[in-house]
Parts: structure tokens; sequence; C-alpha cells
């Protein structure tokens, strides 16, 4: 067990946070999963996963997420960077972890926030944001993806820069408080089952 699993628990806006996103994503792709198997795990390898398994129970897919609040925007720096590094941690310690496996089991990384992301180098600016959601490392400018593989590297000379293929960063259009998040779930949650279900509060809950 690596020295950062389960230290997010003590960061209590940080964990609600966590559990916010991972709820919102449960709902905002309800109909596209209700028919697989799968699990969400809080604080294991990373701040959440969801593993979703094959008709024998083997691990098929999982993605890895980041979660992080933010006030402010992300920019092409140390504060991104050092959860970026985290990430990329995991994917050999899943690969060790005793559940059983597809031969080609994919892995997937997020890194996920709901504060918008500008990476800007020499003039050249990738944005991530409300009408941008999700942009794969891959689809990055080629000087932007140099730059982070230089940052990472630069704090960790052995950090595992190949599975930077795996890594997309993502934007979640959710509120900054936690109060907000939940009110904001509960919306989701009526708008999504209505009358099927007589208390949304207590569902969300």
């Amino acid at each position: 067990m690596g020295k950062a699993t389960n230290a997010g628990v003590h960061a209590g806006t940080g964990f609600e946070f966590q559990k916010h996103c991972a709820l919102f994503i449960y709902l905002d792709r309800y109909f596209q999963d209700i028919d697989k198997s799968f699990f969400i795990c809080f604080e294991h390898y990373d701040d959440f996963l969801f593993a979703y398994l094959n008709d024998v129970g083997e691990l098929k897919d999982i993605e890895i997420y980041q979660a992080k609040k933010s006030t402010s925007q992300w920019g092409l720096n140390k504060k991104l960077i050092e959860p970026l590094l985290k990430i990329l941690d995991t994917v050999d310690q899943v690969e060790k972890d005793e559940i059983q496996k597809e031969k080609d089991y994919k892995a997937l990384l997020f890194f996920i926030t709901n504060g918008y992301i500008k990476l800007t180098k020499n003039k050249i600016t990738e944005l991530i944001n409300a009408a941008n959601l999700k942009v794969p490392f891959l689809q990055l400018p080629e000087i932007i993806q140099e730059d982070i593989k230089e940052q990472i590297l630069s704090l960790n000379k052995s950090a595992a820069i190949s599975e930077l293929t795996k890594l997309n960063f993502q934007y979640i259009d959710i509120a900054n408080t936690a109060e907000s998040q939940r009110d904001q779930l509960i919306g989701m949650f009526g708008r999504l089952f209505g009358e099927k279900v007589h208390d949304h509060k207590a569902a969300v809950d």
C-alpha cells in the first residue's frame, strides 16, 4: 500500500468533492452504464476509480481519477504537475493488484477538476473548460506534451512517462461548495428518476 493511500480521507472538503464528482459522473452516464457490471472505489489507488467487469468478474476496463477542486484556473506549472505525477504511479499499482484481469484490460487516467485548465507554451494554448470538457494527453499540441513530460521528470526522474498516453484532462461542471454540489446532484437525480424515487435528497445522501 502506497504512502499516499487514504491520505485524502483526512482532508474533509476534498473527500466530499471526490464523492460528489463520482456521483456526478455516475448520474451523468447512468443510461450508458445501466447494463454494465462495475464498482466505484474511493481512496484506494487514487481519489476514486470506476472498475468495469466482464461476464466472469474479471477486470475489463478501469478509469482512475485524480479529482481536484479549484476556484482558480489551472496552468502549466507545479500545481498541476504534482497531481499528474501521482496519478501516473497508479497504473503500475493496479497492474500488481490481485484482482483478476482480462488479458487485454485497459486503464485510463483522468485529472478532473471544476476549474478551467489553460495550458500555454510559446503562445500555443489548449483550453479545457465548459466548452471543451475532455482532452486526451495525446491530442494536446506536441510542444505542450513535451513541456509536461519535462516538468514531470524534473520532479521525479523515474516517473512513468509512458503512462501519459492514458491520461485525460477533464472539466466537470460542478459547484465549489459541498452544499451547492449536493443541491446540484439532487437536481440531477430528480431529472433522471422523477417520481420513480420518492425522496431524491435521501437517495443522494
